[in-house]
């Protein structure tokens, strides 16, 4: 599972570890699993921050995705 977490002011990371400080949710690290939670907003309703693309853009690189293809 990848971590994802937010801090009191709302800054987001890419933790990857259990009881690292702040908001956290978790996401599988498939890339089926994430474009389902960027459609749904799943990460963004768990944290209750928005998620820069930043963010976005790294979990594609930890699920092997690439943004724009399918498959």
């Amino acid at each position: 599972m990848i971590r994802v977490a937010a801090d009191r002011d709302g800054n987001v990371s890419v933790t990857g570890e259990r009881g690292a400080s702040g908001r956290g949710a978790y996401l599988c690290p498939e890339k089926r699993c994430l474009e389902i939670s960027r459609g749904k907003g799943g990460i963004r309703r768990g944290l209750k921050a928005s998620i820069p693309d930043a963010i976005y853009e790294e979990l594609e690189l930890l699920t092997g995705g690439q943004r724009g293809t399918s498959g």
